[in-house]
């Protein structure tokens, strides 16, 4: 049996399929039966599609079900769902008189509507509030807020009675907190004696009291201590806490969709192999060879005393660079002969990894004379064959 993942607007629910046909309920529950070891009843609704979707994560299987690529996609998708979560990215809001949770702040290219749907049923079935799922099912209410509250705890999702100014007053609140991600944070390091600081622009001027206290960026900031606690801390900082910010709390604000700018050369620089035939004694072609880091061509020794250093914040001709110590550690171990022969430095010359300085002329004229054909007309024979 095909086991399936249906999404709604009324929560998640399992169904499965075999031989082409869709199976009953009952035969459902007795396939599943071995992979709810300790339920009393097999449930296909939203609790049991997530603890079937943490069973893919984990790797459970029974020899009587197989996955479909839906249910995988989505248990893929509750690895996210969780994370926001823990991070409280998530709101209780209102929809078409129904109470509903809600990511916020989503990455880019991810299937929202199952996100959103993943949180809903996650929080609905494991959030804590002071009645129990039972009675916020079977219980009566008098005002809007209270049933909206129960509301998001009980199967049931819709809140009567229903209040307009209630929805419009959980918009209100929520608004910012869909719309912060879509925002840029700017953020201008610089180190000074007791070490180093961030400036994020727009909030200079308010905190020397030149303007008035810029409303959007102090959102977003708060936004972005939620997601990174580090943020909070009091600067100056030390190289290794500002190291923990560029490895740590920018990855995970840009996770969370914000956007983050930083000085190109603080973003985290992977550096490149960069050779050159610079001229052709014999048999053999001469290489030079160079690192190229974002922009700027350090020489081997440069790049080795980086590495020797050990420090992923290196301070190179002049700047601040963030380097990413074990890719520049492989690429010197890599390193090969500084002279190739003409049969080993042929290919690489055609596929353009090896370039030709300009002033080799002698390799120039030696690629020249393997890739042009002879003159002349070529002596070859046209025979046919008997069919």
């Amino acid at each position: 049996m095909i086991l399936h993942l249906n999404i709604t607007a009324q929560g998640l629910s399992l169904w499965g399929e075999a031989f082409g046909r869709v199976v009953t309920d009952e035969e459902l529950k007795n396939s599943l039966g071995p992979l709810f070891a300790g339920w009393k009843t097999v449930v296909l609704d939203s609790r049991g599609a997530l603890h079937v979707l943490q069973l893919v994560n984990n790797d459970i299987t029974s020899p009587y079900v197989i996955y479909g690529n839906d249910l995988k996609e989505a248990a893929e998708a509750l690895k996210l769902t969780l994370r926001l979560i823990a991070a409280g990215q998530m709101v209780p809001l209102t929809k078409a008189h129904e109470a509903r949770w809600q990511a916020t702040l989503l990455p880019k290219e991810v299937p929202a509507e199952t996100i959103h749907a993943l949180t809903d049923a996650w929080m609905r079935t494991c959030a804590s509030t002071t009645l129990s799922r039972a009675q916020a099912a079977r219980g009566k209410f008098y005002t809007a807020d209270d049933s909206w509250l129960a509301a998001l705890r009980a199967p049931e999702a819709t809140v009567d009675p229903w209040s307009e100014e209630l929805e419009a007053q959980l918009q209100t609140w929520a608004e910012p907190l869909f719309e912060g991600g879509r925002e840029k944070l700017r953020f201008t390091p610089y180190v000074e004696a007791d070490g180093w600081r961030l400036d994020i622009e727009g909030l200079k001027d308010w905190q020397e009291g030149h303007a008035e206290a810029p409303m959007g960026i102090l959102r977003l900031l708060g936004q972005a201590i939620a997601v990174a606690p580090m943020l909070a801390l009091p600067q100056p900082w030390s190289a290794e806490i500002f190291l923990r910010f560029l490895r740590e709390a920018v990855p995970a604000l840009r996770a969370a969709a914000f956007v983050i700018a930083l000085p190109p050369t603080l973003e985290a620089q992977v550096p490149q192999l960069h050779e050159t035939a610079v001229s052709m004694e014999g048999d053999e072609i001469q290489v030079r060879r160079s690192i190229q880091l974002g922009g700027l061509e350090l020489s081997i020794e440069e790049a080795q005393a980086i590495l020797d250093a050990g420090e992923a914040l290196a301070f190179v001709q002049g700047e601040w660079r963030y380097v990413d110590l074990v890719a520049l550690r492989t690429l010197l171990e890599s390193l090969g002969p500084e002279t190739l022969s003409r049969q080993h430095a042929l290919p690489l010359l055609l596929a353009g990894t090896l370039r030709i300085a300009p002033t080799a002329q002698d390799v120039q004229n030696f690629l020249r004379e393997m890739t042009q054909p002879p003159e002349g007309e070529l002596p070859l024979r046209e025979v046919l064959r008997p069919y």
